[in-house]
């Protein structure tokens, strides 16, 4: 049936939409406990996300939907330090 199948197919959009966000939210996480600041001992090295971030992009995803836009966030989060 086609609209079981245009059913299916909007199920599977916004199951993409909401692991991009959820993508997002997790690496503002690492960004914030990267910071000495919000605890007594830093629980992620920058080092560490940086290295994330690379092997996210390295993996053959598309670099739009799967890292180029948190890595800008992270730098900026950063260099605000």
């Amino acid at each position: 049936n086609e609209s079981d199948f245009q059913a299916a197919v909007l199920d599977l959009l916004v199951q993409l939409l909401l692991i991009r966000h959820f993508i997002y939210c997790i690496a503002e996480f690492l960004v914030m406990l990267s910071h000495d600041t919000f605890h007594s001992k830093q629980v992620i090295k920058v080092q560490d996300i940086i290295k994330y971030y690379d092997s996210l992009l390295a993996s053959g995803h598309e670099p739009e939907t799967h890292g180029r836009k948190q890595k800008k966030t992270f730098s900026r989060k950063i260099n605000y330090r």
